[in-house]
């Protein structure tokens, strides 16, 4: 069995990978659709991602673009708890104030800020690591008042 396994992996990794238009028509031929339909999409969240889908097709790095859509895909095959997923909404203006000072304060301290790790997901050029402002108590302050003022 480990001699069948190990001559299919080899056969695998020697085939050449399908090219972009390939792939997109061995998507299509296996009966799958763009956008994904998996589940209900409300108007709304429909707009959104194909908003954000152009988003994405901006994104100059391809290894970027294909960090961003993997995660734009998944958010479309994972169940939503809500008509629309996540959404931006207008903060108050004395929320706004507090998460601003706060980044301010971060951002005078600039060398003791601490990098952020490294993720897939965050686009920056090479040798600028992105840097950290941990919000502390100021983001719990603004979550317990989004969510005692905001009804979905």
């Amino acid at each position: 069995m480990n001699r069948l396994l190990s001559l299919c992996l080899l056969f695998r990794t020697a085939l050449p990978r399908p090219s972009e238009s390939e792939r997109v028509e061995l998507w299509y031929q296996s009966g799958n659709t763009w956008p994904p339909r998996w589940q209900e999409e409300s108007e709304e969240f429909q707009a959104a991602m194909a908003f954000r889908e152009e988003e994405l097709m901006q994104i100059p790095g391809l290894d970027e673009r294909w960090e961003n859509f993997m995660q734009f895909t998944a958010s479309r095959m994972v169940p939503h708890f809500t008509e629309f997923g996540f959404k931006v909404i207008q903060t108050p203006v004395e929320m706004q104030k507090k998460l601003l000072a706060k980044v301010r304060e971060g951002v005078s301290n600039w060398d003791s800020l601490p990098y952020e790790h490294d993720v897939d997901a965050i686009y920056h050029p090479e040798g600028m690591q992105p840097k950290f402002v941990n919000m502390g108590q100021v983001a719990r302050e603004v979550f317990i008042y989004i969510s005692s003022r905001w009804s979905p």
